[in-house]
């Protein structure tokens, strides 16, 4: 991961990619067991030069002196499914598993959570993440094309159009009354729609395409309005499905 967040969040689909089916299933039935443990710039070749890497984590953590349970935590390597090709930007997380936490250690699972990510020296430094299927991405789409530029006046106009076309949106004024009535957020399909988009921001991103030309892109995103799976797919499909018109420019 080469970007800087001010809070790292990944969801639990992309935690568990890769991981054994075995893993899978035990993290699947009591999550609050295994927190995942991510070293900074992991992959085979840090495993490799760095072999003892889970050891030196897990003394850190021994240090911190918060645990109180008598049963010492432990921590692994993740079992793969599949054998790696490599680590790239974009590749699902190379990780370490943090588990045997129980109702005496649940101090330092919340502090950990909390905290996220260590530096412990130049060559360690690790984010820690909880397994939580309940967790929804902010990003919802990024924007292409000849209109995107940077400045606050191009970002505005863009996400007022985005708004009116959703609030006249058939499907997204029904995926956001479904999602909101499920949620038990109060008012009509007019003050759902327009809460749903409330927190929507526009984000300029420089970036190159596939022949490295310059193509710098716009991602829109939004806190997510349910923590429920299949509404929360339902929103998004219906905010990506229109088309958005900038004057005569139509946002790829």
């Amino acid at each position: 991961m080469q970007a800087v967040y001010p809070c790292l969040a990944i969801l639990f689909e992309r935690l568990i990619t890769n991981l054994d089916p075995v893993l899978v299933e035990k993290v699947t039935i009591d999550p609050d067991q295994y927190l995942t443990v991510i070293p900074f710039g992991a992959g085979a070749s840090l495993f490799a030069t760095f072999s003892s890497i889970d050891v030196e984590i897990l003394n850190f953590i021994v240090t911190l002196g918060i645990q109180k349970d008598p049963i010492p935590l432990t921590i692994a390597k993740a079992r793969w499914r599949s054998k790696s090709k490599g680590k790239g930007d974009f590749q699902t997380p190379w990780t370490l598993i943090l588990s045997s936490f129980s109702s005496f250690s649940m101090n330092l699972y919340k502090f950990l959570v909390w905290q996220q990510t260590f530096a412990v020296t130049p060559t360690l430094a690790f984010s820690i993440v909880p397994f939580d299927e309940d967790l929804r991405s902010w990003v919802i789409m990024n924007i292409s094309g000849d209109v995107v530029r940077p400045g606050l006046e191009a970002k505005t106009h863009a996400l007022g159009t985005i708004k009116s076309t959703l609030w006249h949106n058939t499907r997204f004024r029904a995926a956001a009354n479904t999602a909101m009535s499920d949620s038990n957020v109060p008012g009509l399909t007019d003050e759902r729609a327009l809460k749903a988009t409330q927190s929507f921001q526009i984000m300029h991103i420089e970036s190159h395409n596939a022949c490295r030309e310059f193509a710098p892109i716009w991602q829109l995103t939004g806190k997510p309005i349910t923590r429920n799976a299949n509404l929360h797919k339902a929103v998004i499909e219906a905010i990506q499905a229109p088309h958005y018109w900038l004057a005569t420019h139509l946002l790829e």
